[in-house]
């Protein structure tokens, strides 16, 4: 008998994020939201990270209407400690979402 094959949790969550780009935006806006109530820096790594699965998702594609390029996104979405905040509310901008951090 053959043993099961495990899922990666990131490859499952960026599935999900396909299956349904409403769950994604969901997870954006709780992870803001928790970043807002605790004031915690550590907390924007949610931020990002979610920002992270919907370019895995569904593409650079998704932030075309606000111009930003590929680098810019890529450059706030790794750079946790210093991120781009004008560009992160820009792809939420693009993303539909009404929070901002």
């Amino acid at each position: 008998m053959e043993p099961e094959k495990l899922i990666d949790y990131e490859d499952f969550v960026i599935a999900k994020f396909k299956e349904d780009p409403e769950l994604g935006r969901e997870m954006v806006i709780d992870s803001i939201e928790e970043y807002h109530e605790s004031g915690e820096e550590e907390d924007m790594t949610f931020v990002l990270l979610n920002l992270g699965r919907i370019v895995q998702a569904g593409g650079y594609e998704n932030f075309k209407s606000v111009n930003l390029s590929e680098s810019q996104i890529d450059d706030a979405l790794n750079n946790t400690e210093n991120c781009d905040r004008n560009v992160i509310n820009k792809m939420l901008e693009a993303l539909g979402i009404k929070e901002r951090i």
